[in-house]
C-alpha cells in the first residue's frame, strides 16, 4: 500500500514536472512570436538559439531561425537552416522547400529556386505561382506560361494571373 502511495506521488510530481516544462516552452514560443513581430532580431535569436539547443532536431525551430535570418538578410545563412530542417524532417515539406527557393530566388540563384518550387509543387500545388514568376523572370516564357496555367487551374478567379497569361502569350 506505501509503495502504491508512493508511486502516485511520484507520478503526480512527474506530471508537475512536465507540466511545468511545456507553461515555460509555451511562454518562451509566446515571447519569441512577439520579438519576431516587433522585429527585434537580437532578441528572437537569442530565444530561438535557446529552444534550439534544446531541441536541436525540432525542424520548426529550424524553419523559424531560417525565417529570422531571412528577415534579417542574412540569405545563406538563412539557407542553412532550412536545408537543416529539411533533413530533420521526417516527411518532406514543401513549405520548408519553399522558404529555402524565396532565398533562392532572393540571391538569384534561379537554377536552385527552380529545383525547390518543383519539388514542392509536387506536393503543393500553391507553389506554381512562384515557380511561374521565376521563370517570367529569366525570361523562360513557355515554362512560364505553363506554371501560370496550371496555377489558374486551382484559381480560376485569379484575373491578374489571366491577364498575364495572355501578356506572355502576346509577346
Amino acid at each position: 500500500m506505501e509503495e502504491s502511495i508512493e508511486n502516485s506521488r511520484r507520478s503526480s510530481q512527474d506530471l508537475n514536472r512536465i507540466l511545468s516544462q511545456l507553461r515555460n516552452k509555451k511562454n518562451t514560443a509566446d515571447s519569441l512570436k512577439l520579438v519576431i513581430e516587433a522585429k527585434e532580431y537580437q532578441k528572437a535569436n537569442k530565444l530561438i538559439d535557446s529552444m534550439i539547443l534544446e531541441l536541436p532536431k525540432d525542424y520548426s525551430l529550424l524553419d523559424t531561425k531560417g525565417q529570422i535570418l531571412l528577415d534579417e538578410g542574412k540569405y545563406r545563412e538563412s539557407i542553412d537552416y532550412f536545408t537543416q530542417a529539411m533533413k530533420v524532417t521526417e516527411l518532406e515539406s514543401p513549405i520548408i522547400r519553399g522558404h529555402r527557393a524565396e532565398v533562392f530566388a532572393i540571391i538569384k540563384q534561379y537554377d536552385s529556386a527552380i529545383l525547390d518550387y518543383k519539388e514542392s509543387s509536387k506536393l503543393n500545388r500553391s507553389y506554381y505561382l512562384p515557380l511561374a514568376r521565376i521563370y517570367e523572370i529569366i525570361k523562360a516564357d513557355d515554362s512560364a506560361i505553363k506554371y501560370y496555367r496550371l496555377y489558374i487551374i486551382l484559381n480560376p478567379d485569379s484575373l491578374n494571373i489571366t491577364k498575364k497569361i495572355n501578356q506572355l502569350v502576346k509577346g
